[in-house]
């Protein structure tokens, strides 16, 4: 059997490798951060030093890890030999009182995986503050745009790429387990002779602060995923690793903000 090839062309275009950017960003994202698998995060603060001796600056790091078999962050001692670390969050504060934070999200093989930075917390009177804040890759790209509000009690990404646009809102409900305790602290104090109230306050000091989180795609709400403590997110219904990491990026900048907080006592 004999093939004619004097008529067959290749061009360029043909003999270059695929540029798909979504299939380029989701490789990317997988070579370093392989959360395909993982189901849920635990953020676990490792250290916590001051890096000043006047305690205006800050500098922490959390262990990400992959707590898909954690029922429960009361069980973290008795597993956590057996809980892979998918990624180090670093962050640093200069001036806990003016809030900025330098923050990066390194893989388990320390490369370097994500950054952002703020020069300036968001409040009323604050001037210059950035009200959008990028997530940028090793190449400077800009992934997702981190939006806090004033209050600090919710905080929007957006997947920069992408169609439909995507973007996820974390938000902290009014009824929290703190709010239950200290309540149960008031009612308990006389009529236990303060016994109740000591282990109520006890239980406020020990209970979680739970976070909830609701999906958007251009701008209306879709779905509201399952909320826990805030240490925990829960990947219930995200099957892409982009929107995995947009969720690991904004709870990250979430314990950043928290841990920049100004002291509350000097």
């Amino acid at each position: 059997m004999t093939i004619n090839v004097e008529n067959v062309t290749t061009t360029e275009e043909e003999m270059l490798p695929s540029t798909d950017t979504t299939t380029h960003e989701e490789f990317s994202l997988v070579a370093k951060l392989d959360l395909r698998n993982c189901q849920k995060i635990a953020f676990v603060k490792e250290v916590d030093s001051q890096v000043r001796g006047d305690a205006r600056g800050i500098e922490g790091t959390y262990n990400i890890f992959d707590a898909s078999t954690l029922s429960s962050l009361k069980k973290w001692k008795k597993e956590k030999a057996n809980l892979a670390v998918v990624a180090t969050l670093h962050i640093k504060c200069e001036n806990r009182w003016k809030g900025d934070i330098k923050a990066t999200v390194v893989s388990p093989s320390e490369e370097l995986v994500a950054t952002f930075e703020r020069n300036k917390r968001r409040a009323l009177f604050t001037k210059d503050a950035e009200t959008e804040i990028p997530v940028l890759l090793p190449d400077k790209t800009t992934f997702a745009i981190l939006k806090p509000d004033m209050s600090g009690k919710q905080t929007e990404i957006f997947i920069c790429e992408g169609n439909p646009k995507v973007s996820y809102k974390m938000w902290f409900p009014a009824w929290q387990p703190q709010t239950k305790w200290c309540l149960f602290t008031f009612l308990c104090f006389l009529p236990t002779f303060g016994l109740g109230g000591c282990i109520g306050f006890y239980c406020m000091v020990k209970a979680g602060v739970q976070h909830k989180i609701d999906k958007y795609e251009d701008g209306e709400k879709i779905k509201e995923l399952a909320g826990s403590d805030k240490r925990i997110v829960d990947f219930e219904g995200v099957s892409s690793s982009e929107d995995k990491f947009a969720l690991l990026a904004l709870s990250a900048f979430r314990h950043a903000d928290s841990l920049s907080d100004p002291p509350s006592s000097n």
